[in-house]
């Protein structure tokens, strides 16, 4: 599958900003987990260019949080929590990475 121009800088804005926190931090160890982690040319390019050891979590066990989001909406509407007026919130959908 070819990657898209969206995942491309991403990619780049993710690995920047490792290495970043990498220079700033100096860790002994860098873990990479969540959805994010499943992207195998993300874990290409980390190991590249990091110079200390990547743990990334097995593949089945990368997900993302929108199961986890949704449980905690359901809860909180079983609670009779209140809701937001999404006619009311601020929305910048143009947000650059």
């Amino acid at each position: 599958m070819r990657p898209t121009v969206r995942s491309v800088i991403a990619i780049e804005t993710i690995v920047d900003k490792a290495m970043q926190a990498y220079e700033e931090f100096s860790p002994a160890s860098v873990v990479i987990a969540g959805g994010v982690a499943t992207s195998s040319e993300l874990r290409k390019q980390l190991t590249a260019r990091l110079p200390s050891p990547i743990e990334f979590p097995d593949l089945k066990l990368c997900t993302d949080n929108g199961a986890m989001v949704a449980a905690m909406g359901a809860y909180s509407a079983l609670l009779g929590r209140p809701t937001a007026d999404p006619y009311t919130l601020d929305i910048a959908p143009n947000l650059s990475m």
